[in-house]
């Protein structure tokens, strides 16, 4: 499934304006051109852990475009691999998919984002987005012509 920037924007809870200054520092964001809908669940992922580090860890946007590339394919890999027992783990130089047993060997000190937490969110406003758009059926008499 695919969307588009709007939808995009509406499932991570970010304005255009935001969305246009992180396309300026994240270059994963500037392959999306148009009104087409080309961004992934992963896409998506990688987007909302951003706003999470903007928003709760006062992260500048800035800070994580030599990771950003990592961070993108990283998501990518969780959502078509279908791993949500999985975790992100972002450092200062360096962004990294693992699993829950691994965590016992970090070495330094990053940021930890358990998958589950974000996927489960975005496939719920997903999928409520899917059913409010979907048309009913309207049930009509049968008429002789």
């Amino acid at each position: 499934m695919r969307f588009t920037q709007a939808q995009v924007r509406e499932l991570v809870g970010i304005p255009e304006e935001t969305y246009r200054a992180w396309r300026k520092a994240l270059p994963p964001l500037r392959e999306h051109n148009g009104h087409a809908p080309t961004f992934t669940l992963g896409n998506i992922l990688a987007l909302t852990s951003v706003n999470w580090l903007v928003r709760c860890y006062g992260a500048k946007v800035s800070h994580l475009t030599l990771i950003s590339s990592e961070l993108f394919e990283s998501c990518e890999r969780a959502t078509v691999a279908g791993i949500d027992a999985s975790w992100l783990v972002i450092s200062e130089d360096a962004v990294t998919l693992t699993l829950e047993a691994k965590l016992s060997s970090l070495d330094r000190p990053c940021f930890v984002i358990p998958i589950h937490f974000f996927l489960s969110s975005i496939r719920r406003s997903v999928s409520s987005a899917e059913d409010a758009t979907q048309q009913s059926s309207l049930r009509l008499q049968p008429a002789a012509l």
